[in-house]
């Protein structure tokens, strides 16, 4: 493992063996996180029949003492389906309340955790490239959906 230091934090490279094992990936069932297996081939992947993120008691509960880096690929993606009155619950609870459950249960373990966002979380209306500080403004449920699990 690597560091480099970019102002006042410090990235660290993963890429070893025995560091990949401390890394859990969630949403491992799905196209970002089957990626993700490759990159890091002996990283524990879970998906909802393992670890339903969404659940914050299942979260809480979960043996966390042997992870070090927390990667969240799970999303609720159906861009479409989120605006249906139906799915709007759905898309706040997996994009947003699960990241939460996530990123407390990674305060409290000390656990580096790495969140997936998307470009829907803006309007797209900036003349050039959007920073991460730039504020949000969703146009739509999705967006708005991974605007609130970027808060978290």
């Amino acid at each position: 493992m690597s560091t480099s230091t970019h102002g006042t934090v410090s990235y660290r490279r993963f890429g070893n063996q025995r560091m990949d094992r401390q890394i859990l990936i969630t949403g491992g069932n799905g196209q970002l996180g089957k990626a993700l297996q490759n990159k890091y081939p002996t990283a524990h992947a879970v998906d909802i029949e393992e670890l339903d993120i969404t659940d914050q008691q299942q979260v809480e509960s979960y043996d966390w003492s042997d992870i070090k880096v927390l990667i969240n690929a799970a999303a609720y993606t159906d861009v479409d389906g989120a605006e249906r009155p139906d799915n709007r619950e759905l898309a706040h609870k997996v994009n947003a309340g699960a990241v939460l459950n996530l990123a407390k249960v990674a305060i409290e373990h000390e656990i580096i955790l790495v969140h997936i966002s998307s470009d829907y979380v803006f309007d797209g209306k900036k003349q050039g490239p959007y920073k991460e500080a730039d504020p949000f403004c969703p146009v739509s449920i999705y967006g708005a959906s991974k605007a609130d699990g970027d808060k978290a």
